[in-house]
């Protein structure tokens, strides 16, 4: 019988035994999202001098993957799409704050205009 896992940025807390595993130490991480099967999660990692980064974790343990460090961007709730192939996120840049979609490595934007377009899903 596999036991249900409740999954925060940074600890894992099994909810039968009440176990916990931290999954980051000093990433100011936030805005988690979970892979559909709970093998990793995508987050938004601060950096020093203000940058902000999406990375991945896989759960079962090992380190951080970049996905996409973008030197004077804002980057808010990354959502997975079911595959866990492409990123859905907010784009905060040049005064915009867009959809944006991270596929391949490449970006592309969704929306592209002066609206506030947020929460992707």
């Amino acid at each position: 019988m596999i036991a249900l896992r409740e999954f925060f940025i940074q600890p894992q807390v099994d909810l039968a035994s009440g176990g916990r595993r931290r999954l980051t130490d000093g990433e100011r991480a936030t805005d988690p999202d979970v892979l559909p099967g709970g093998d990793a999660v995508v987050y938004v990692a601060r950096t020093p001098g203000g940058g902000m980064e999406l990375r991945r974790r896989k759960l079962d343990g090992g380190p951080a993957e970049t996905l996409l460090s973008r030197p004077g961007a804002q980057l808010y709730s990354p959502r997975l799409s079911p595959d866990g192939t492409r990123v859905a996120f907010e784009l905060h840049e040049g005064g915009r704050r867009d959809l944006a979609l991270l596929e391949g490595g490449a970006v592309t934007r969704v929306t592209d205009d002066d609206a506030l377009d947020l929460d992707p899903a």
